[in-house]
C-alpha cells in the first residue's frame, strides 16, 4: 500500500483537485492523509465531500509543512510514502511508474520530473531545465536540491529505520535537508516524465528571502558535520563532499545575492555576491553577479 501525505493549510481553492488526482490514479491501493494545519477556510468540508474511506482527516497547529509531514509520515501504514502538497497535481499513471522502479530493492526514492504551473493552471516557462539524477546522488544534492517533493516516493522503513523526519529549523529547505539524510543510505532513480505539478505563486517578501537563505546556510552546515563525523566515507571521499559543501555555499550566497538584487537591496547583494566568490572564485556566474551589483549601485548614485 502507499501512503500518500498532504499538509493542507488553507487550501480550498486547490484541495479538491489535488486529492483527485490521487484519487485518479491507476494504483488504487493507497491512503490519503490530510493533515489539517490551523486551517481556517473550508479545506475539511471540501475533503469530506470526497467520501472516500482511504482519505484520513488529521488536524494539528504547526502553521508549517515539516511538523505537518512528519504527522503524516508517523500515521502512515503503507510500506510506500508519498509526498503531495495541497497545491499541486499528479498524471493519473505516476505511482505506477514509480513503483515499477522498487523492483530494484537498492531503490529508496524515486522521483519525477516536475511541470511548473500558475493559479489558472498555465504552464511556467522556465529557459533552462534542470538535469536529474540517480544511484548514489550524495554529491549531487549536496550541491543543489533537484528534487521536488511533490514528486517523490520513498520506502517507509528507510525513515523509520534510520529515524529521518522532516526538521522544522529548517523551514523552506526541509525537504533538501531530508534528500541529503536519505541520499547517505540508499539509491535514488527517477521517471524521466513530468509526472507532477508544481504549482508557483508570484514573489517572496524580503523576510521570506532571507528566511529562506537562513535555512539553506544551516543544510550546509549540517552536511559538513555529518561529512566530519561519519566513519563510513574515505579521506578522498571526505574531500570530494566537502569540496562540494563550498561550491553549496558559493551557489546559495549568490541565489541570495541575485534575489537581493531583485529586491532592490543592492548593498546587501554586494556582501552575498562577494561571499559566492569567496567560495568559488571559478564560475564566470558569481563575477557576473557582482559586476551587476556594482552596476545597480553606480547607476542608483548617477541618477
Amino acid at each position: 500500500m502507499i501512503t500518500v501525505v498532504i499538509p493542507v493549510h488553507n487550501a480550498e481553492r486547490f484541495i479538491q483537485e489535488t486529492i483527485q488526482s490521487v484519487l485518479d490514479q491507476q494504483r488504487q491501493d493507497i491512503e490519503i492523509i490530510c493533515i489539517l494545519d490551523n486551517c481556517t477556510d473550508n479545506s475539511e468540508n471540501l475533503i469530506r465531500q470526497f467520501g472516500d474511506k482511504r482519505i484520513q482527516i488529521e488536524t494539528c497547529s504547526f502553521s508549517e509543512p515539516s511538523g505537518t509531514r512528519n504527522i503524516g509520515i508517523k500515521k502512515s501504514a503503507g510500506e510506500f510514502i508519498a509526498f503531495l502538497d495541497a497545491d499541486d497535481i499528479w498524471e493519473p499513471s505516476k505511482l505506477n511508474r514509480q513503483l515499477a522502479l522498487f523492483s530494484n530493492p537498492e531503490i529508496g526514492l524515486v522521483y519525477t520530473r516536475t511541470k511548473r504551473i500558475d493559479i489558472h493552471n498555465n504552464p511556467v516557462i522556465y529557459k533552462s531545465t534542470p538535469r536529474l539524477l540517480r544511484g548514489n546522488v550524495l554529491e549531487a544534492i549536496i550541491y543543489d536540491n533537484f528534487i521536488t517533493c511533490s514528486s517523490v516516493v520513498v520506502r517507509s522503513r528507510l525513515l523509520k529505520e534510520h529515524h529521518i523526519m522532516f526538521r522544522s529549523e529548517r523551514k523552506g529547505a526541509e525537504d533538501w535537508d531530508m534528500w541529503i539524510q536519505l541520499a547517505q543510505h540508499t539509491q535514488i532513480d527517477f521517471i524521466d516524465d513530468q509526472l507532477t505539478q508544481y504549482r508557483e505563486y508570484d514573489g517572496n517578501t524580503s523576510s521570506k528571502i532571507d528566511g529562506m537563505h537562513r535555512s539553506r546556510v544551516k543544510v550546509i552546515e549540517d552536511c559538513i558535520r555529518m561529512i566530519l563525523n561519519s566513519e563510513k566515507y574515505s579521506r578522498s571521499e571526505q574531500e570530494r563532499y566537502l569540496k562540494q559543501c563550498r561550491k553549496a555555499r558559493s551557489l546559495c550566497q549568490l541565489r541570495y545575492g541575485h534575489q537581493l538584487l531583485a529586491a532592490g537591496r543592492i548593498q546587501e547583494a554586494k556582501s552575498a555576491m562577494q561571499l559566492s566568490l569567496k567560495n568559488n572564485m571559478y564560475t564566470i556566474q558569481n563575477w557576473w553577479g557582482l559586476v551587476k551589483a556594482y552596476i545597480l549601485t553606480w547607476t542608483s548614485h548617477n541618477q
